[in-house]
């Protein structure tokens, strides 16, 4: 349901993001596939040289096992309904 508001993006943290996933041990790859991205834009999102997409953040939480708030920066309640 769309409010007609604009979301801003909730900055990543791609470090986090990156460590979490070789945590994970997860490569760059598992990771765009479970987006529907390409393994290029997974890098961009780790080098912060792109903006993760809200949804993408989400699922992105998802299947590192972690919580919003660990892979971004400020204020991620934003995005807390699209983790459930």
């Amino acid at each position: 349901m769309s409010t007609g508001a604009t979301r801003k993006p909730v900055p990543q943290n791609g470090f986090a993001i990156r460590e979490i996933r070789q945590r994970e041990g997860l490569s760059v790859t598992d990771l765009a596939n479970a987006l529907g991205v390409s393994d290029p834009h997974v890098r961009n999102i780790e080098n912060e040289l792109k903006p993760a997409r809200p949804e993408h953040i989400a699922l992105i939480a998802r299947r590192l096992r972690c919580s919003i708030a660990s892979i971004t920066r400020g204020d991620a309640s934003v995005l807390s309904e699209m983790a459930r």
